[in-house]
């Protein structure tokens, strides 16, 4: 499990983590019938992995949170915004 301070002091890390967590259990949860699990089994193994991955998506809403309420968020937006208005300006004048 991940900490809120981590998640404030390592946030590349984290997000990193959670993105490899959520390849294994992806992974994990088409494995379940061919590694002999029940049906009552499979449930139970979803209803962990959609607790861990709900838990996964608060500190992920945090980062986001943060993020949004710097300067940097405002300018990164401002950029992003500008390039978007010109990618679409390019493909008009093809």
């Amino acid at each position: 499990m991940i900490d809120l301070v981590k998640l404030v002091t390592d946030t590349e890390n984290t997000v990193k983590k959670i993105i490899t967590s959520s390849e294994k259990y992806a992974k994990g949860l088409r494995e379940l019938e061919d590694r002999g699990f029940s049906d009552k089994g499979m449930l139970e193994k979803c209803i962990e992995i959609t607790a861990i991955q709900s838990q996964q998506i608060r500190f992920l809403a945090t980062i986001c949170l943060s993020y949004v309420k710097t300067e940097k968020f405002a300018s990164d937006l401002a950029i992003a915004t500008v390039l978007q208005n010109k990618k679409e300006k390019n493909k008009e004048n093809e």
